[in-house]
């Protein structure tokens, strides 16, 4: 399944520079402006897991970097909406990039 780069806040981090050491780390690529979109509780009963986790969501702005996977992922790239309407995603995947994506893709039609 395709899914957003991501991971744990270490000790000292902010939530918006653990994204951008993510974001570098699993893909190369370098942001700014770093926002809160939203938070997903996942329920870790329902997932068979001891403990429930919160994930924040963040939008961010493009500085630079070539996409490049890391070793925990297959692929790295940027996809239109419509490429990934056809991609077999993880959870929210979709909703979060349409949020994301999907004015401006609009604008450029």
């Amino acid at each position: 399944l395709y899914a957003y780069p991501g991971g744990k806040v270490e000790p000292g981090e902010t939530l918006a520079q653990a994204a951008a050491r993510e974001l570098k780390e699993e893909t190369g690529l370098q942001a700014k402006d770093y926002r809160p979109l939203r938070d997903i509780h996942i329920d870790g009963r329902a997932e068979h897991h001891a403990v429930d986790y919160l994930l924040t969501v963040f939008g961010a702005a493009y500085v630079g970097g070539e996409p490049a996977a890391s070793d925990d992922a297959e692929t790295a790239a940027f996809y239109t909406l419509a490429e990934m309407a056809a991609m077999p995603l993880a959870g929210d995947v979709f909703e979060v990039a349409e949020e994301l994506l999907g004015p401006a893709q609009a604008a450029e039609r």
